[in-house]
């Protein structure tokens, strides 16, 4: 019955801050030893839309000669996160803006889903490059939102849904587009849509409790 912004985000931040210390600032530090003086503005840029969580839009717009290939950035790997901490951001002024009532959180919730993966299926590369689209916040967004719907679920039902073999199931969809996803796809697309229902059937069907697959996990 009570929600706090400020609450919210120093949760996030405890969680995130010691993590954030010890992944970024060392492999800052040891790019500055060992990258090229003309590679480190790169670095530089790709440390701040890092920190502020802007990074995934640094890597769509990150072409042409001098950009230099996204493997060598040694924080690619953020991308996800500074989608991550997006919602997070937008979430709970969302739930202010609803006026704290769930039935609409989860209407929004089921409209952002549709229209993303919408985008993401039907859109091809005409709106975005194939670059472009992988960074996107636009075409990733439906993926945490089919999360938020499962908490939902979890949070009105009894904890977890009570589904023989769903949670290895949902190992197996998670484990199967490494067999199925090649160079030339448009990602994400529709392959996309196995592992994001395998992580939805882990997290409604994979309690520790009640699940010999979670307590593995």
């Amino acid at each position: 019955g009570r929600f706090s912004i400020g609450d919210f985000f120093a949760r996030r931040i405890r969680r995130l801050a010691a993590a954030y210390g010890l992944c970024f600032l060392p492999v800052a530090l040891l790019a500055d030893q060992f990258f090229l003086r003309s590679e480190m503005a790169l670095v530089a840029k790709n440390f701040l839309g890092s920190i502020l969580f802007f990074n995934n839009f640094q890597l769509m717009t990150a072409d042409g000669y001098f950009a230099g290939p996204n493997e060598l950035n040694p924080f690619l790997h953020t991308w996800t996160l500074s989608i991550e901490e997006q919602f997070y951001i937008a979430i709970p002024l969302i739930v202010l803006l609803l006026q704290r009532q769930p039935h609409r959180f989860v209407w929004m919730l089921c409209a952002v889903f549709t229209v993303s993966l919408a985008l993401a299926l039907f859109s091809g590369d005409w709106l975005l490059t194939k670059d472009a689209r992988y960074f996107s916040t636009s075409f990733r967004v439906w993926q945490i939102a089919a999360g938020g719907l499962a908490f939902l679920a979890l949070h009105h039902g009894e904890g977890r849904v009570a589904l023989p073999g769903g949670a290895v199931l949902g190992v197996g969809l998670i484990l199967a587009p490494v067999f199925l996803i090649g160079g030339s796809f448009l990602y994400p697309h529709w392959v996309t849509l196995l592992p994001v229902l395998g992580a939805v059937l882990i997290i409604l069907c994979g309690a520790p409790g009640h699940s010999p697959t979670g307590r593995v996990l």
